[in-house]
């Protein structure tokens, strides 16, 4: 089962799309022109230590739930006409939104989380090593390069203790504060990125950001359609004061779950994933401000600016870096949003849903069991 959940995706756009919309391609009905999403290109932190060195111990099996003892998460209502949906407690229950988290638990440390993600990226390329049975050469190559991927996802490791890092002028900048011991890691698979967050070195919150233009295009309303088949309940959309929507939420006992909106700018959907305890506590845990040291930039972000200001023939990718740290990107508010750090916000318009939703076939969901 492992895995199956965000499959379920790219089947989706398989049965409803047939193949991946190129760049040159007109756009489809009900899909999304699709537009490149890339993480900032920054050198690596300091990480958790080097590879060979993330061993676990007995204190990494414990599971310590941020915001645990705090406060009690709001019970499940039924809703009436006079309910304030922005309350978890009338979000739809989905009895499939365990199954979300795979192996994942909350309250996990730091290199247990790892872990995990070390196994999936050692499974992935153990099926290409497989593929090379016999062909030393390339089995060592293979063996290098998952090396390279594991290295990187444990460099990616982050924590926010005031300084610049890249992340400030982000898509998840809205995901976390400085100064709280707050921290994440980062696995960039391709089709998708994975942000895994830490309070108090303890895991909370996971958010995935779907990249458009892997997946042909696909439409908000075929990737709600799929995740209230996994789901098992349709959500509940919620909306700014503006009209637009902000996000599409669902719940259960331990978990918030948000599918968010990020096409418009971004080129992403997203999947959130919350502990209910921690979020329903998060002000509690947060008891610092959330500041800035603009003396502080780190050594990855350091590098970047220096490699756009010394480049000669500057790229687009690098122009958007330099963007960054002039505050011209859209940053603020939920995915979706129009709002900047900084200057003037474009004319904001209602997010549009096609009035059908292509949801998966059963035969294509057995397919992922």
């Amino acid at each position: 089962m492992n895995g199956k959940i965000f499959l379920i995706i790219s089947v989706i756009t398989a049965a409803s799309f047939g193949c991946a919309t190129s760049k040159n391609a007109s756009t489809a009905p009900g899909q999304v022109e699709p537009q490149s999403f890339e993480e900032p290109d920054l050198d690596e932190t300091e990480g958790i230590g080097g590879y060979e060195e993330v061993v676990l111990t007995a204190e990494d099996e414990k599971l310590e739930i941020p915001g645990q003892g705090l406060g009690k998460v709001p019970p499940v209502k039924k809703k009436s006409k006079k309910s304030n949906i922005k309350d978890p407690s009338y979000w739809p229950y989905g009895p499939g939104i365990a199954d979300l988290l795979e192996d994942l638990k909350w309250g996990m440390s730091v290199k247990k989380v790892f872990s995990i993600f070390e196994k999936k990226i050692q499974a992935s390329y153990q099926e290409q090593i497989n593929a090379q049975s016999g062909d030393l050469l390339a089995e060592d190559r293979i063996r290098t390069e998952m090396t390279k991927e594991l290295n990187k996802v444990k460099n990616s490791y982050v924590r926010f203790d005031g300084q610049t890092t890249g992340y400030e002028s982000h898509m998840v900048d809205v995901e976390f504060t400085h100064n709280n011991n707050e921290s994440m890691l980062v696995w960039d698979a391709g089709q998708y990125v994975e942000y895994l967050f830490f309070i108090n070195d303890r895991f909370w919150k996971r958010v995935r950001l779907f990249r458009i233009d892997k997946l042909g295009g696909i439409s908000l309303s075929d990737f709600e359609g799929s995740m209230e088949t996994v789901i098992g309940t349709a959500g509940q959309e919620i909306v700014n004061d503006e009209g637009e929507l902000e996000k599409i939420v669902w719940r259960d006992d331990d978990t918030f779950v948000a599918l968010l909106d990020g096409s418009k700018f971004f080129g992403v959907y997203g999947l959130r994933l919350s502990s209910a305890i921690t979020e329903t506590n998060i002000a509690k845990l947060r008891t610092n401000a959330d500041k800035m040291d603009t003396t502080k930039v780190s050594k990855d972000v350091s590098s970047t600016i220096n490699s756009a200001i010394n480049s000669v023939d500057m790229d687009d990718h690098q122009e958007s870096v330099i963007d960054q740290y002039t505050g011209q990107t859209h940053t603020d508010g939920r995915f979706g949003s129009d709002t900047k750090k900084s200057g003037n916000s474009p004319e904001s318009k209602p997010a549009a849903k096609p009035e059908e939703k292509k949801e998966i076939s059963n035969d294509d969901l057995n397919d992922l069991f």
